[in-house]
């Protein structure tokens, strides 16, 4: 899947995206990212089963150093 944000006006501003399942365990995740959407390889989801819950955070690193976070988004993996 695909996961999507509202990008910063400052095209330097880089970002980094968590997925997580269940506990906070790690599935995947991405850094340095320019662009505002990071689509999570098949690979990383190979071993969950459909209707595990996922959640994806992203946070943007401005140019002046300031570090800005998202909250927690849940996405249902289904079929």
């Amino acid at each position: 899947f695909t996961v999507h944000w509202r990008a910063d006006s400052d095209p330097s501003t880089r970002y980094t995206v968590r997925v997580t399942a269940y506990e906070l365990e790690l599935v995947y995740e991405a850094s340095d990212l320019v662009g505002p959407e990071a689509t999570v390889p098949e690979a990383a989801l190979a071993r969950w089963p459909a209707g595990t819950n996922f959640y994806w955070q992203v946070e943007a690193r401005a140019p002046d150093g300031r570090l800005l976070g998202s909250p927690a988004v849940r996405i249902v993996l289904a079929d």
